[in-house]
Parts: C-alpha cells; sequence; structure tokens
C-alpha cells in the first residue's frame, strides 16, 4: 500500500513553508481532498458563486472576480472536524465471517484549524491586484486498530493576482506556490521496511488560476475558473512509500457556472466544478502496483444563495454533491485517505457592525457516507466519514466608492 508526499525543506523557503503549512489542515477537504469552499463566503454557499464573486477571497475562486471588491483585508479561519473510519471484516475459505479477525477503528485526526488571509487592492475602476494565503487540498488519519498508524498531508497556497475589466467581461489571473506538507506513522510498508515515525517531508510547487466573468445583463452572469495541476517537488522521505520518486501533484480543477438576481438583494448561483484527479499520478495512479491510491475524476455540483435582508445583514445558504473518488475495488487501499464524503449542506451569514467591519460565519455539515469493496482478504471493507466545520471571519474595507456591481 503507498501513499503520499514529500521533500526536504530548503533553508531559504522556511518562512513561507511555515505560513502555507499553517493554512492547510490535514484533513479530507470534503470533495475528494480539495476543500468545499475558501472563505467564509464561499463555504457558506457550498463552494458556489463563481460567477458571483465579489470580495477578496475572489482570488482563490475566480480571480476575476476582484473587480467587484473594494479595497479590503478579509481574514477568517475554518475549524473543520471530519470523523473518518474503517471497518474490515475478513472470511474463513468457507466464505463465514471470521469474528475475531473482525475489526473497525475511527480516526483520532479529528479536529483541525484552516485560515484563510486575503487583501484586493481597488487600483481603479476597472482593476484590482489581490494576494491570498488559503488552505486547498488535504487529508489525514490516526487509527489505533490494528497498530498505530496515520498519515497528515496538507497543501496551503501563496497567490498574488491581477484582475481587469473590460466592457462588461472580467478577467483574472492568479500564480501561486503550493506547499506540501506531509507525514506518516507505523509499519505502512512490508517488513523487512522500517515503521514511519512522523519525520515531516515538505514539497514546494507552482500552479496558476484564472477565471472569466460575463455581465450578460444587470441581473445575469456567466463564469468560468480554473487550476492547473501544482507541479510539485519531490517527497524524498516518502519515496518508497508514495511511489513516483514521491510526487504528489495536486490536481487541475476547472468550475463554470451561472449567477442570476431573482429580485433586488436575492442572489441564486448555480456551479459544475470538475476536479481532474486523473492529472495526478500519485492520486489516479494503481494502487496495485503501488503507485497510487486509484482516484476517479470527480464531478462537483453546487447551488448557493444570497440575500441582503436589509443593508446591514446577509443570508447565505448552499448545497453540494460529488461523485465519489474513491472506486469500490481500491477501497482496501485508501484507508489512509478514506475521502468519501459526497454531499454538504451549508449556511451561514454577514453583518455590517460599522462603517467599514463585517463579521462573517459560516457552518456546514457533511451526513455519513460509506463506500465498501474487497478489503483483500477474502472479505468486505468500508470506508466512512462525517464532517461538520464553522467559519469565522472579518473583514475590513477601507472608504471608497461601491465597486460595480
Amino acid at each position: 500500500m503507498k501513499k503520499h508526499v514529500g521533500l526536504g525543506a530548503k533553508s531559504a523557503t522556511l518562512g513561507v513553508a511555515a505560513l502555507l503549512a499553517l493554512t492547510a489542515a490535514p484533513a479530507y477537504a470534503t470533495e475528494g481532498a480539495f476543500v468545499n469552499g475558501i472563505g467564509a463566503r464561499n463555504k457558506a454557499m457550498a463552494g458556489a458563486g463563481v460567477a458571483d464573486q465579489n470580495d477578496a477571497s475572489a482570488i482563490a475562486v475566480n480571480p476575476a472576480g476582484l473587480v467587484n471588491s473594494g479595497t479590503q483585508l478579509n481574514v477568517s479561519a475554518s475549524f473543520f472536524v471530519p470523523k473518518p473510519g474503517f471497518t474490515n471484516a475478513p472470511f474463513d475459505t468457507n466464505g463465514d465471517k471470521i469474528p475475531d479477525a473482525s475489526f473497525s477503528d475511527r480516526s483520532d485526526a479529528n479536529f483541525f484549524l484552516m485560515p484563510h488571509i486575503f487583501y484586493n487592492k481597488r487600483l481603479d475602476a476597472n482593476t484590482a491586484a489581490a494576494f491570498g494565503v488559503y488552505p486547498l487540498f488535504g487529508m489525514g488519519t490516526d487509527y489505533d486498530i490494528p497498530q498505530d498508524f496515520g498519515i497528515e498531508l496538507s497543501t496551503g497556497v501563496i497567490s498574488a493576482a491581477l484582475a481587469k475589466r473590460i466592457g462588461n467581461v472580467s478577467i483574472g489571473f492568479a500564480p501561486g506556490i503550493a506547499v506540501t506538507v506531509f507525514k506518516a506513522k507505523g509499519q505502512l510498508l512490508p517488513p523487512p521496511a522500517p515503521a514511519y515515525t512522523d519525520e515531516v517531508d515538505v514539497a514546494l510547487g507552482f500552479g496558476v488560476r484564472g477565471g472569466i466573468t460575463w455581465d450578460v445583463t444587470q441581473g445575469f452572469r456567466v463564469a468560468v475558473a480554473g487550476s492547473s495541476p501544482y507541479f510539485m517537488d519531490n517527497l524524498g522521505k516518502y519515496r518508497a512509500l508514495l511511489g513516483g520518486n514521491g510526487n504528489l501533484r495536486i490536481p487541475a480543477t476547472l468550475q463554470a457556472g451561472v449567477s442570476f438576481d431573482l429580485f433586488q438583494g436575492f442572489t441564486v448561483s448555480a456551479d459544475y466544478k470538475l476536479i481532474a484527479n486523473k492529472t495526478s499520478a500519485t492520486i489516479s495512479g494503481d494502487p496495485t502496483t503501488g503507485q497510487g491510491f486509484g482516484w476517479e475524476n470527480q464531478d462537483v455540483f453546487k447551488i448557493g444563495i444570497e440575500w441582503d435582508v436589509n443593508p446591514t445583514l446577509t443570508l447565505r445558504a448552499g448545497y453540494a454533491t460529488n461523485t465519489d473518488a474513491i472506486p469500490t475495488q481500491n477501497v482496501q487501499y485508501n484507508v489512509l485517505a478514506p475521502a468519501t464524503s459526497n454531499q454538504h449542506f451549508t449556511a451561514g451569514a454577514k453583518m455590517q457592525v460599522s462603517q467599514n467591519i463585517d463579521l462573517e460565519i459560516a457552518g456546514m455539515y457533511s451526513p455519513n457516507n460509506a463506500i465498501s469493496g474487497p478489503n483483500g482478504l477474502g472479505g468486505t471493507g468500508s470506508l466512512d466519514m462525517d464532517q461538520y466545520e464553522v467559519t469565522v471571519g472579518i473583514i475590513w474595507r477601507r472608504d471608497e466608492p461601491e465597486p460595480y456591481k
């Protein structure tokens, strides 16, 4: 069984690595290994709204939306509680369960803090520049049965962006540096390979996010945004565990959507997102040869609403559903990474507390979903997980004319 990531940190990058590692919790961030939303507003709408980005967190979703934001600092923190587990039920040669050989466990790694930091500068009525640091991708487990074993994988991004509006079309471009932090423990490879001891390895990489938004009419917008794969260094300390010389490329994504104003102050957004897991050899590689997890591409469908109840209060809600990343035949190879969540219910609010300060909150619930398949012992194994998350944030806005809507 081979799994994830690594590369020794270079002294010149330790500061950046530490900052990015802080933002990326090692948890299955709900859609495969990706977060299902970034920033309090986007999370409250289940990650929907690629065509309706209007604050500094747009740098991480659709950078074209930065032209709709005034100058602001946007800071939030997500408290993420995943509850992954597995069940193993081996059988004897007669097809009967062997009770003493059956076991299950739930991961002890079930609380993570994920900060988001965004700054947008409105250069003129049609141009904006931004900076952001945010979590993107991760997974983590800590089991006690049948031994003490697990992994932690976390990837954060530091990005700069430029956005420009030309007529009723906006475009944005956001290159970014990714830092992946990985560690593992336990006897994850057959003896005589040594057990892993939670030694940390770090890999740096580079990718690009971009987007375009078209304001079709006053109350109707369409957009497409996406990210290239993040091309990462090798995680040399875990070369044998991960396969592919320890290289973990972060998969590409593509998101398209529409947003329309049903009436003044009430917006509905509907999105489709492709998570192209097959653009990463480690994520999608053949686990039977020790070269990956065997994940499939994922289709994600999202809907979100935002209602400006009055000038100081905005309410938000969303729902997202996605196809499974793990095919049933690869269940046994994903005990360390049981990314099974396939539904997400979200809600949130924003309140203006002063002329220049807004407070935000968002909540997410992902009900338990199990994937079952052969366990390699003549029986059946299953992976399952449910998730909970609360995000709180604050926005400091600079006095200036309202941005274009």
